[in-house]
């Protein structure tokens, strides 16, 4: 059976940030600069009032790759600011956080007076859904509620009430979801969406059956080979699902998601070619846990892992890079 080992769950946004009157970046590249600094100098640019909004939202939503005292406040004090634009920032922030520090930072702004904010604040929370205690639920529910009602009756929209019912993983929901949806629209993303619920209730014949009718329709579809082989995973049937996974790689190699996952399948195999697709992923998708899974597996096979591991302490932290190490 695969094991996937995901040691760390958030993403890192990523966006260039320059400030001409600023020594540091005027000496070297904004890589130059250590990660303390990085952090002491968003945290100021998104408080300092005298710089344009456009910077200090720049600036607010990068925070979220930190988690020192300095973007705590700094995200804190913008999730309070009488901008609302600030207050969007903060919540993309806090998205990148996990469980505790996302809900401290984003609840409050689920009364906000602003829909948009309200808005962006249901997206950023529904992730965390599950580990939330349920008196969160419910009061995160009733926001889900509304949010939802106010959608659009389109296809992005309803895919989008199909991605928050399986996190909720409300197996009622989804079924009358997934057989409105299929007599509306004809899209693959429906039953991708639905199988995910399927597969979380253990009905996982009846998950396999919809993508094998699926497939019939969409045979090239990346997402429903890569959900057949996961189902496939669950039921036992290993050789199935390496081979849909393959499938879904080579349907979806432009998917990070679909790559990390193959490369994990196919490592102590095919090392080698695990790393190079590790490698595209990160490129695709700067995901700390893919550059991870790519130095663990250059450890593995006593390749030269130094580079990669300096690259991942950029983004990782320290105990996750050390830990690592001793395990070698």
């Amino acid at each position: 059976m695969l094991k996937i080992f995901i040691p760390i769950l958030y993403l890192i946004f990523y966006a260039e940030f320059s400030r001409a009157d600023d020594a540091a970046l005027t000496h070297g590249s904004w890589r130059d600069i250590s990660i303390e600094e990085q952090e002491q100098y968003l945290s100021e640019s998104s408080q300092n009032t005298s710089l344009p909004i456009s910077q200090r939202v720049s600036a607010t939503i990068e925070l979220g790759r930190f988690s020192g005292a300095n973007a705590i406040i700094a995200v804190g004090r913008a999730s309070r600011s009488a901008d609302p634009e600030l207050r969007i920032a903060s919540v993309q922030a806090a998205e990148q956080w996990q469980g505790r520090a996302k809900w401290d930072v984003v609840s409050p702004l689920l009364d906000d007076d602003s829909e948009l904010v309200r808005s962006a604040a249901v997206r950023a929370l529904i992730p965390i859904w599950p580990i939330l205690p349920e008196s969160y639920q419910n009061y995160l529910g009733q926001n889900i509620d509304i949010y939802l009602r106010g959608l659009p009756e389109t296809l992005e929209a309803d895919l989008e009430r199909a991605w928050f019912y399986s996190i909720q993983n409300d197996l009622l929901k989804s079924k009358d979801n997934y057989q409105r949806l299929n007599r509306k629209y004809s899209d693959a993303r429906i039953s991708v969406a639905y199988v995910q619920v399927l597969n979380n209730n253990q009905e996982h014949d009846e998950a396999k059956r919809i993508l094998l009718e699926q497939l019939t329709v969409y045979p090239k579809d990346a997402n429903l080979h890569y959900r057949l082989g996961l189902t496939n995973h669950q039921l036992g049937l290993v050789e199935q699902f390496k081979s849909h996974l393959s499938i879904a790689y080579e349907y979806g190699k432009d998917n990070a998601k679909i790559g990390y996952t193959y490369a994990l399948s196919i490592r102590s195999t095919q090392p080698n070619k695990a790393i190079d697709t590790l490698t595209q992923a990160y490129a695709i998708d700067p995901n700390p846990s893919y550059l991870y899974a790519k130095c663990d597996t250059l450890l593995m096979v006593n390749k030269e892992a130094n580079r990669c591991l300096s690259q991942l302490e950029t983004v990782a932290p320290e105990h996750i890079v050390t830990e690592l190490k001793s395990h070698y």
